[in-house]
């Protein structure tokens, strides 16, 4: 009689990458190494119950079925990104072509689809002239000039978050050291011009009157006199302080203007409500990414929920902000907008991270919002998982990278300066520090690697660094061991994210294909490449990694960058080849 003794199986796994061949949703549960997850845990307790994408015919509507426990009770919140398809108690509506990412909550759960919108050719505009001439009788209905009443039905800075300046001058009393991260938006009248040419003056609305400290157009020219003059309307943005006892907008940027009584508002070009330092955010240039359309449309926030909330309680039953207006309203009053875990130093890694002629793929599909207040996170299968709000305060690792990466600035809740205490800041113990320039200078520190075109090396691009506030300071010798901000101090650590922030001119990098973003968590020594999705890190390279000592000038071999390859994660696929060989041995029974 023969049997096995012992049987071993090994196996091998060959992933091919190939493009446009099978989805690589075949590969959810193997793990590849790395550690950490290939994306969040799914919350089986709610769920929509429907493919991850769904696509639809202009005039199709679908029904949205919601999977939950007997535990997840209450009234489900949905909402489009899109006007290009609407949803209501669960049922989408193609409208226009587009994407649209449709949103169910629940108090913190969340969960979502992506909903594709394509035209009917039988239909399409043009195509035998008979919605031509439904268009031009339309057009005579209405006067002859549609563009025309759209104007007229235009409200003068209504399609931005404008505060009052009453609200302004509250805001503006808390930054004694430093102004506000975040800007604001305000619609008021000039009372008086101090200074054209600085742009300093006095402006008010109903509300009361607020000092100009210094501001320009959008673009950034001085003011003129042939334009604007005592008695305009203008829609301001700008950062906000208490300048000892003088409560101002710091270098504010006159997006619109107009004389009431002799011009009528038009509407500006700018999409996003930015200033001319972000108008382009979120645009690939290089024609590659990718854009959802408007988040705003049916935001659940419209008033705000957070005037009279009690900070302890808030925090107690704390769960994530649900939109871009929900994670405004909690950035005017000082609180957080993502998760408040805490985290080791070194980042969590996908278990799977795509590959492209054996280097890691660095995602270059960006998924905005129309008005470039939402950013969508995806996971390394190109699925979205979570959105990032701009204006909104993040602390853990994965958030304020995507933060970093997608605006091009620290979130609201981080200080320019290093000297802010927490009990001078609305952030308390999740006051962030530190945005500063970061020269990358090897001949001074010759134990930093060499970051792509960095200005101190020779380079194009001037970086800038930022303090990360990871839990455990221990990586570097020199940085104790420490809670980062405990409520009442700060303790800096040894963690920092490193940006390209902007050309040697100090004009802000927009282009996300030339934007670097890389995390450190042994004080410049080693660094890791954020590739843009939840736990997408590239290989570390630097000091360390090459075998030499912590911060050491004289004992030191960093490690060239790790080149990556930009590429789209929906385009990269696997093929899983399985070889099972089994050894055998006889013996006798």
């Amino acid at each position: 009689m023969k049997r096995f003794s012992k049987i071993t199986a090994a196996i091998i796994i060959v992933f091919v990458l190939l493009f446009n061949t099978v989805s690589c949703d075949i590969l959810p549960n193997i793990n590849l190494g790395g550690g950490g997850e290939a994306n969040p845990p799914d919350d089986k307790s709610f769920y929509i119950d429907e493919e991850s994408t769904i696509n639809l015919m202009v005039g199709e509507t679908v029904s949205l079925t919601i999977i939950r426990s007997d535990e997840a009770e209450g009234e489900v919140v949905w909402t489009s990104s899109s006007s290009c398809a609407s949803v209501e108690d669960g049922v989408v509506t193609a409208l226009a072509e587009g994407t649209a990412v449709i949103k169910a909550a629940l108090g913190d759960k969340v969960d979502r689809v992506t909903v594709k919108v394509t035209a009917d050719t039988d239909t399409e505009i043009g195509g035998d002239g008979e919605n031509d001439t439904e268009n031009s009788e339309n057009d005579t209905e209405n006067g002859g000039n549609s563009d025309a009443d759209e104007e007229d039905e235009y409200v003068f800075g209504l399609e931005y978050p404008c505060i009052t300046v009453a609200k302004a001058l509250e805001l503006a009393e808390r930054y004694t050291s430093s102004a506000s991260s975040e800007k604001y938006y305000i619609v008021a009248t000039i009372s008086e011009i101090e200074s054209l040419r600085n742009g300093e003056m006095t402006i008010f609305d109903e509300t009361g009157s607020i000092y100009v400290y210094r501001s320009t157009y959008i673009n950034g020219t001085s003011l003129s006199s042939s334009d604007l003059s005592v008695g305009d309307m203008l829609i301001i943005s700008g950062t906000l302080r208490n300048y000892r006892g003088t409560l101002e907008i710091e270098r504010g940027k006159i997006i619109n203007y107009y004389t009431p009584g002799i011009d009528t508002p038009t509407k500006p070009d700018q999409g996003d409500g930015g200033d001319s330092d972000n108008g382009e955010e979120g645009e690939n240039s290089s024609g590659s990414g990718e854009n959802v359309t408007n988040p705003g449309t049916d935001d659940p926030v419209t008033s705000d929920p957070y005037a009279d909330v009690d900070v302890k309680e808030f925090y107690a039953n704390y769960t994530p902000a649900i939109s871009y207006m929900d994670a405004y309203y909690r950035t005017q009053h000082g609180l957080m907008s993502g998760s408040i875990a805490e985290q080791d130093q070194r980042p969590t890694i996908s278990a799977y991270q795509p590959k492209s002629d054996g280097k890691f793929i660095r995602n270059n599909i960006y998924i905005f919002s129309e008005d470039k207040n939402t950013y969508y996170v995806v996971d390394c299968y190109g699925e979205i998982t979570s959105e990032i709000y701009k204006g909104g305060a993040y602390v853990i690792l994965e958030e304020v990278a995507a933060y970093v990466f997608a605006f091009g600035e620290p979130p609201a809740n981080q200080s320019y300066s290093k000297n802010t205490e927490p009990t001078e800041s609305p952030w308390g113990e999740y006051l962030r520090v530190n945005h500063t320039k970061f020269s990358g200078d090897t001949s001074r520190y010759p134990y930093e690697p060499v970051l792509p075109r960095i200005s101190g090396c020779g380079g194009d691009f001037i970086y800038y660094e930022m303090d990360i506030g990871t839990t455990g300071t221990d990586c570097d010798p020199k940085y104790t061991a420490a809670l980062y901000n405990n409520g009442y101090s700060i303790t800096r650590g040894a963690a920092r994210i490193v940006y390209s922030h902007s050309d040697l001119n100090g004009n802000k990098i927009i282009d996300l294909d030339e934007r670097y973003v890389f995390y450190t968590y042994n004080h410049y020594n080693d660094f890791q490449e954020y590739l843009n999705y939840y736990g997408g890190w590239g290989e570390m390279f630097g000091n360390i990694t090459g075998g030499g000592t912590i911060s050491s000038k004289y004992d030191c071999n960093p490690t060239d960058y790790v080149t990556v390859v930009h590429d789209s994660l929906k385009e990269v696929t696997a093929t899983v080849v399985i070889y099972y060989y089994i050894p055998k041995r006889e013996y006798a029974a």
